[in-house]
């Protein structure tokens, strides 16, 4: 008796508010000039939409502090803030150094910002996070950032 193996195409769930945006908004050599027009105040097309992405992910961080009650609301990281550190990474994983993105079309987007907590038992405070993918983050887990970063970093060279 043979056994049949069938092998299902991962499921991506679309993130449905996200039908009437331009194409060029998932683009990100866009993502770039945008996260810079909201840094220096420029208005521009979608600019409510393109903040309310990362006021989302600021509320989930917030509602992710509350329950593990580490939430305190002077020292959680702003929305000023948070655009700053995204602006400064210039949208760039700090530990795998991939292009990440702030508008993404798939619900788990393994390549969508994230704050990565440097110490894991405080909120997320300005001088606690930095700015990663999600799938680092995930893998990273509690391991120590700066080992985790040589983890990503090394290049490994096969001798014959």
């Amino acid at each position: 008796m043979d056994k049949k193996i069938i092998i299902k195409d991962k499921k991506t769930d679309i993130r449905s508010n996200l039908y009437h945006y331009p194409e060029q908004f998932f683009d990100h050599k866009f993502q770039v000039i945008y996260i810079n027009q909201l840094y220096l105040n420029i208005d521009f097309e979608h600019s409510k939409q393109f903040k309310g992405e990362l006021n989302k992910k600021l509320n989930s961080y917030k509602q992710q502090d509350i329950s593990k009650k580490i939430f305190d609301s002077d020292k959680l990281i702003s929305l000023d803030e948070i655009i700053e550190k995204v602006l400064c990474s210039k949208l760039i994983c700090h530990y795998c150094s991939k292009k990440i993105y702030i508008v993404y079309k798939n619900q788990r987007e393994k390549s969508q910002w994230t704050l990565d907590r440097i110490d894991n038992s405080i909120g997320h405070h300005n001088d606690n996070v930095l700015i990663c993918c999600l799938d680092c983050n995930l893998k990273r887990r509690r391991l120590d950032k700066d080992k985790f970063l040589f983890t990503k970093k090394m290049n490994l060279i096969k001798l014959d």
